[in-house]
């Protein structure tokens, strides 16, 4: 893999990662899912992802 793929890759990455964060919200917004439920899934989410940063300044997005 050269440096030219690198970003390419990592934006394509993080753009699936705020659609599935999208997706949660939605779910905890009709109630679908608990709070704790989102807090333990979102927080996965950024540490499997790799965006632990995101998990951060949660308070920031919701």
């Amino acid at each position: 893999m050269n440096d030219n793929t690198q970003p390419d890759h990592r934006e394509k990455q993080h753009d699936l990662f705020l659609r599935q964060r999208e997706t949660l919200l939605l779910f905890l917004e009709r109630n679908a899912i608990s709070k704790q439920q989102f807090d333990k899934s979102y927080r996965d989410l950024c540490l499997k992802m790799g965006f632990p940063e995101e998990w951060n300044r949660k308070d920031k997005q919701q």
